[in-house]
């Protein structure tokens, strides 16, 4: 190996839908197609079909399948130049969203799952604003549900079927990071959040907010916890559009000459570019 070359291990977190297999689409595209980014593709191991597939359909604005358990790519590695001529041999897994969720709701990991986890020098965290499942208070309940109308123990869990993936999002997320964090031996990991599909928050209603301020926001108890837990989490937020805009306006997004210049990237301090390798770099200027 080049003594220049530096070696890196980064993990793709998120649950099902999150946008992780968009993202990766779009990464790949812009490694070989892009023409004013902060990172370029030197060598790819592993499946360079299965990228090229997804790169391809995300350029045609196509629906991408999402990743299922089965067809996991636990040993897709970049080999990166940066900027200044280092070279950075990224692993990239791309994780299915039922595999995380399956750590939360049957508590237990892969050994595969369990290595990329342990072994990650950072790792991306996503989060699809549009797939968050809120929280039910108490207060906000039919009393019926909450008091035993019949006399017999089993009425309300006749009522009530619950699933743990119909859990709160921030619940399963923060859950996610506990496991991260007890397969890491509690070392620090230098963690970005992506809030994917950008642009049904930059384009919704209401004066424009930051990436962290959404978070904080919408998702108190994930960014209490990473906050609390400063020791474990060096964290960034990053809102992107990875395809610019909702499928269904594809002859809209078709018309940009470019793909590159459909995707936008916002940064934590509200900075807009559409330089998809953004959280990557800045994953790998941390580490320095």
């Amino acid at each position: 190996m080049d003594m220049k070359m530096k070696d890196k291990k980064l993990s793709i977190m998120g649950l099902p839908s999150a946008g992780k297999t968009t993202f990766l689409a779009a990464l790949w595209y812009f490694l070989i197609h892009g023409k004013n980014v902060s990172l370029k593709n030197d060598k790819l191991i592993g499946d360079q079909a299965y990228l090229a597939e997804i790169s391809n359909k995300w350029a045609d604005v196509n629906a991408l399948d999402r990743t299922q358990r089965s067809s996991e790519k636990l040993n897709l590695s970049l080999q990166l130049k940066t900027n200044n001529g280092s070279v950075v041999m990224i692993n990239f897994p791309d994780l299915s969203g039922e595999s995380f969720q399956n750590q939360w709701g049957e508590r237990e990991i892969s050994k595969e799952h369990a290595e990329i986890a342990k072994e990650a020098t950072g790792a991306i965290l996503f989060i699809h604003p549009g797939k968050i499942i809120e929280e039910n208070l108490l207060s906000s309940l039919d009393p019926s549900l909450l008091s035993d109308q019949t006399g017999t123990s089993d009425s309300v869990n006749d009522i009530i079927k619950w699933d743990y993936r119909d859990a709160p999002t921030q619940v399963q997320l923060v859950e996610l990071l506990q496991f991260s964090s007890y397969i890491r031996d509690l070392r620090p990991l230098h963690l970005v959040l992506v809030i994917s599909a950008w642009d049904l928050i930059q384009n919704g209603e209401g004066s424009p907010i930051k990436p962290d301020k959404w978070l904080k926001k919408r998702l108190p108890l994930l960014w209490q916890y990473i906050k609390a837990n400063k020791e474990l989490f060096n964290m960034t937020c990053y809102g992107i559009s990875a395809q610019g805009g909702k499928l269904d306006t594809a002859n809209k997004l078709l018309d940009i000459d470019d793909p590159c210049d459909r995707v936008f990237v916002v940064d934590q301090e509200g900075n807009q570019s559409n330089d998809i390798t953004f959280p990557i770099n800045w994953i790998l200027n941390n580490e320095e």
